[in-house]
Formats: structure tokens, C-alpha cells, sequence
């Protein structure tokens, strides 16, 4: 492990600090992709086939995915993870549709006309990030991968987190089955945890958390207008116990040494006190990973839309648009 002493560093040397890792297989991560490329081009579905084998050891007999598999998929999907993969697709669509690029015609001298025009390409390289190191679970232990893909597949959309998560099988093991069990048991009402987990996000401008939450919480009955109010609480949509909630995760997130009883016993009016234990849990649980997926530059795309929602608002009462 490599130590550094942040105090004794100069401003360049925290810079250099701070980079992304370099690629230093780049030349040779090149080389295997180009021989995968040739491989595919010369003998077609085969090599697919023999890739299929070395890479992801499965033996595929038909390659395409045809309708009544997609069908079975579906189906199996938890509908809260359908609607929100539905929901950030929309969001993703609609920030994409406005950001496209327009032709641009300029007459710079008489007689003389310089445009950009825009062709698609027929082929792209799709590249998705899944933060400076990501784990398969096929590297893991049966135990810690039966948990692995069962977080990633019927908790939420946290592949890719789960992905860096599981280079310390414990932590994966512990916090995404701890996180399975408490969803399943629902003692906090799930809207009052998705609203706590949405402020402590935005407290912390983690743009990965809160575009993977808001939609969730939109499901459990906030519209987008109100989740963009939020840490504030200035919305008619939000009642007196989600303007408790908002207050009581601002304060352990932010004041957690200066917390008074007055707002416990505000709390103990609408929970109990293993409740109020759970989502003090939970609130502390989000800064871990608000950090977690900051430092480790966890970001599967959908972040992008969380910082700038058409007419959302951050926290400050600085306008995205």
C-alpha cells in the first residue's frame, strides 16, 4: 500500500495525487482486443463461440437472444427495479435528445459557405464505467457471488458498484445482504428511507446516488418537481413527517454531535424507537457510500442526468438549467 502524507504535499503533488491511475496495459490491452476483432471478422459466430468459452465460460449453442427469452427476463424483474429502469432510461433520452448537436451553416465571406453536417456512423464502441477497479463476480467465492449477483440483480441497478465493492468479499457479503434484508423487512416505510437517502445524497452532491434514487423515490408518490426542492422542504407535496425526515437526515449528516432531544421526541411521534435507529442507520450508511462511490469514481453513465435535470435546483439554490 502506498501511504502519502497529504499535509506535506505541495498543490501539484495533491493534484497528482488525486489523477485517475494511468493505463499503463494500454498497448497491450490493444494488441488482445485487436485479435478478438481479426478473430470475429475471419471466422465469424466460431469465434464468438470459442470467445464465449475462454472469456465468460459458457458454451453458447445460438447466439441471438430471441423473444421468448427476453419475455422470461422480463418477467422475472422486481417492479420496483422495471420502473426504475424505465424511468432513468426516459431521463437519459430526454437529456440526450436536447444535448444532440445541430448542423451549422455560416456564410463567412460572399460566395463562400462553411458548414457542419452530422452523418451516423454504422458502427459504435459502447464503453460503460464501472469505477477505477471492477471485480465479476465470477472472480468470487460461490457464497459472496450468489450475493454479488443477487444484490445486482433484484436490489437495485448497483452493478457497477457492487463490481469495485467486491474486491473486500466481507464488506460485499455483509453491507448488500444487510441492505436485502432490511428492503425485505420495509420497518421504515421505504418512502421516508428513499426520501432520507435522496437529501443525504444531494448534502453530499453525490450525482451517482441521487439519479439511481430519485426515481425510486418518485415511485414511492414525490413527482420530480418535489424531489428537486429537496434538502429543501418547501413543497406542498411533502407533509409534516417528510419535512422530519429531510430535517432529521440533515442534521446527521451534518450536525451529528449537536443532534437535542426535542427532535427525538418529534421522531417518537411517528416512530418507534427501533425505527428511528434504522433510519439513523441508513442515513449514516448513504455518506459511506456517497463517498465510497465519489473516491472510487463509480459512474455507469446514469450520474449524468442526476446534475442537470432540466429546472432542478442543488441544494445552494443554484439553478442547473
Amino acid at each position: 500500500m502506498n501511504r502519502i502524507d497529504w499535509n506535506a504535499l505541495d498543490e501539484t503533488a495533491q493534484r497528482d495525487a488525486l489523477a485517475r491511475p494511468t493505463q499503463s496495459r494500454a498497448e497491450e490491452l490493444r494488441h488482445g482486443v485487436g485479435q478478438i476483432i481479426a478473430a470475429v471478422r475471419e471466422r465469424g459466430d466460431t469465434a464468438l463461440r470459442e470467445l464465449s468459452a475462454k472469456y465468460d465460460r459458457c458454451t453458447l449453442d445460438v447466439i441471438e437472444v430471441d423473444e421468448a427469452e427476453f419475455a422470461a427476463a422480463e418477467v422475472s424483474l422486481d417492479p420496483v427495479l422495471k420502473a426504475a429502469i424505465h424511468e432513468a432510461a426516459a431521463r437519459i433520452a430526454l437529456f440526450h435528445r436536447a444535448a444532440a448537436p445541430q448542423p451549422v451553416g455560416v456564410d463567412t465571406a460572399p460566395g463562400v459557405r462553411v458548414e457542419r453536417m452530422l452523418r451516423p456512423i454504422s458502427r459504435v464502441g459502447l464503453y460503460v464505467p464501472a469505477g477505477s477497479a471492477p471485480l465479476p463476480s465470477t472472480a468470487l467465492p460461490a457464497d459472496a457471488a450468489a450475493v454479488y449477483e443477487r444484490f445486482a440483480s433484484a436490489y437495485g441497478p448497483f452493478r457497477d458498484q457492487v463490481a469495485v465493492l467486491a474486491h473486500v468479499p466481507p464488506a460485499l457479503v455483509h453491507l448488500c445482504d444487510m441492505l436485502m434484508e432490511l428492503k425485505a423487512r420495509r420497518a421504515v416505510p421505504w418512502r421516508y428511507i428513499e426520501l432520507a437517502v435522496v437529501v443525504v445524497s444531494k448534502l453530499n452532491a453525490c450525482a451517482y446516488c441521487v439519479s439511481h434514487h430519485a426515481p425510486v423515490l418518485q415511485i414511492e408518490g414525490l413527482s420530480v418537481e418535489a424531489i428537486a426542492v429537496l434538502p429543501g422542504i418547501d413543497h406542498p407535496e411533502l407533509d409534516d413527517v417528510d419535512r422530519l425526515v429531510v430535517e432529521y437526515a440533515r442534521v446527521v449528516t451534518e450536525q451529528p454531535g449537536r443532534i437535542r432531544d426535542a427532535i427525538f421526541s418529534r421522531l417518537r411521534q411517528h416512530f418507534n424507537d427501533a425505527q428511528i435507529v434504522e433510519m439513523t442507520l441508513r442515513i449514516a450508511l448513504v455518506g459511506f457510500y456517497n463517498r465510497f462511490n465519489d473516491a472510487l469514481q463509480i459512474d455507469d453513465g446514469v450520474a449524468v442526468v442526476g446534475r442537470a435535470l432540466p429546472g432542478e435546483t442543488t441544494h445552494e439554490g443554484v439553478s442547473s438549467t
